[in-house]
C-alpha cells in the first residue's frame, strides 16, 4: 500500500493536494511561501546587511532570541529603506505611512500597532510585520489574536519553533480560539507528530465546526498516517464547507478536498483488491494441500 508520502508523486493528485492550505491571518489571508525558500530568502537578505549569526549550537535560547530579534531590526531598518522609496507611489505603503505617523503619536496604542503589523504584513515586509506584532503583545499579552498572527509570519519566515511558540502563548491567553489551534496542528503535521496534530484539528473542529481548513489539515494528517478512509472523510467535509455559500466559501479548497477525497477512495479500492487477492490465493494454496493424496503406508519414494 502506498504511503502518503509517496502520493505526493502521482500524477492524480491536483497540484499542492497534500500541501498545508494557507495559514490564515485574523486581519488578512494569505498563502504561505514554502519554509525552505521563505528562509533561503531571509538568509541571502541576511548576508546583504551584514548580519552575521553566530552558531546556533554555542547560544543559549536568551542569546538565541536576543540575536534573531537583532536580526528582525537590522532587516526592518531595509524594509523601512523601501517603503521610503515608494511611500507616495502605492496605496499600500501610504496606509502604512498613515500608521507610522499614529503610532508616533500613541506608541502605546496596541490597536494601532496590530494595524500596522497587518499592514507591514500584507506589503510583503515580514520583519517589520514581527517587530510590530511583538510591541502589539508587549503592549496586551492576552490578546490571542497578535500572538496568532506573529506565529503565521515567523513560520512565513521559516523560524518554526518561534512560530509553535507564538501559537502555544495564544492559546495559553485563549484556549478557544480555533485559528491557534489550526496553525499549532500544522507545525505539528511538518514535525510528524501526527497524533498531537490530530488532536489540535480535532480541538480546532469542537471550537469552530463551520471551518472548511480544519478539516482540509485533520485529512492530511490522517493521510500521512495511512489512516486513508478518515482522510477521504474529512476531506469530503472539508468540500462540503468550502463548498457551500457564506463566509467561509471558497471553490477553488473544495475541488481540491474532493479530488483527494476521491485518490483516497482509489488507493482503498487498491489495498482491498490487492486483500482479496492474497486471500485468494492463500486459499487455494490451502486447497491444494488438502486435496494432495497422502503417500501409502510403507511405499518408498521414487528414486
Amino acid at each position: 500500500m502506498p504511503s502518503a508520502r509517496n502520493l505526493r508523486a502521482d500524477r492524480r493528485v491536483v497540484a499542492l493536494a497534500l500541501a498545508i492550505p494557507a495559514c490564515t491571518l485574523l486581519a488578512s489571508c494569505v498563502l504561505l511561501a514554502p519554509a525552505a525558500a521563505a528562509e533561503a530568502d531571509s538568509t541571502k537578505a541576511g548576508v546583504a546587511a551584514g548580519v552575521v549569526a553566530a552558531p546556533a549550537d554555542t547560544l543559549s535560547p536568551a542569546q538565541r532570541a536576543a540575536q534573531r530579534a537583532e536580526q528582525d531590526k537590522q532587516m526592518a531598518v531595509m524594509e523601512q529603506r523601501s517603503h521610503d522609496a515608494l511611500k507616495s507611489k502605492e496605496p499600500r505603503e501610504q496606509e502604512i505611512e498613515a500608521l507610522l505617523l499614529q503610532v508616533e503619536k500613541s506608541p502605546d496604542d496596541y490597536d494601532l500597532r496590530y494595524q500596522l503589523a497587518n499592514a507591514y504584513h500584507s506589503a510583503g515586509y515580514m520583519h517589520s510585520a514581527v517587530i510590530q506584532f511583538g510591541e502589539a503583545v508587549r503592549i496586551d499579552p492576552t490578546k490571542s489574536r497578535a500572538w496568532v498572527n506573529r506565529g503565521v509570519v515567523l513560520k512565513e519566515l521559516g523560524r518554526t519553533d518561534d512560530a509553535e511558540e507564538s501559537f502555544r502563548k495564544a492559546l495559553a491567553t485563549n484556549p478557544a480560539d480555533p485559528l491557534a489551534q489550526i496553525n499549532l496542528g500544522d507545525i505539528l503535521l511538518t514535525q510528524k507528530k501526527y497524533e498531537a496534530a490530530v488532536d489540535a484539528y480535532r480541538t480546532a473542529i469542537r471550537l469552530d465546526p463551520t471551518y472548511p481548513n480544519s478539516y482540509y489539515s485533520l485529512a492530511i494528517a490522517f493521510a500521512e498516517s495511512g489512516l486513508y478512509r478518515d482522510a477521504a472523510r474529512s476531506w469530503r467535509k472539508c468540500a462540503e464547507l468550502a463548498g457551500a455559500s457564506g463566509p467561509n466559501s471558497d471553490p477553488a479548497t473544495a475541488e481540491r478536498a474532493l479530488e483527494n477525497a476521491k485518490l483516497m477512495d482509489e488507493i482503498i479500492a487498491d489495498a482491498d483488491k490487492e486483500l482479496k487477492e492474497r486471500a485468494r490465493k492463500l486459499q487455494d494454496l490451502e486447497s491444494g494441500a488438502s486435496t494432495t493424496p497422502a503417500p501409502a503406508a510403507g511405499a518408498k519414494p521414487k528414486s
